[in-house]
């Protein structure tokens, strides 16, 4: 979702969407953007995943546009936000060892620089 503040700067945000069983809008919260939380830090983990796949899944659409029957434009395919999701579990995953000291990253790579010769 986005709105457009007072000084005409556009702002993006999550909100959260419900949808009938034939996939239309029926009902969303009442904030154009909420933040993620969970009775544990798993939940919360799992509702960031959520949202950040979500941020990529739809087109945005303006908040005040938003109508009961409405369906949302996929900005990518199901096949695509699959592999999506399967990546930030794994991404979820590699962090949650880094964090229980089983994995360690290694340091970022340096930039390689061109080895093309100049003529």
């Amino acid at each position: 979702m986005w709105i457009e503040d007072p000084d005409g700067s556009t702002v993006f945000g999550l909100c959260e969407v419900y949808f009938d069983d034939a996939g239309k809008l029926s009902a969303w919260t009442e904030e154009y953007a909420m933040a993620p939380g969970g009775d544990t830090l798993d939940d919360m983990r799992g509702e960031i995943s959520q949202m950040f796949a979500d941020a990529y899944k739809w087109r945005p659409v303006r908040f005040v546009d938003i109508h009961v029957g409405m369906t949302f434009d996929r900005a990518i395919t199901q096949d695509e936000a699959e592999a999506l999701a399967d990546t930030i579990d794994r991404c979820g995953a590699a962090f949650r060892l880094v964090g229980d000291g089983k994995l360690s990253c290694p340091p970022a790579a340096s930039p390689r620089r061109s080895r093309r010769r100049r003529s």
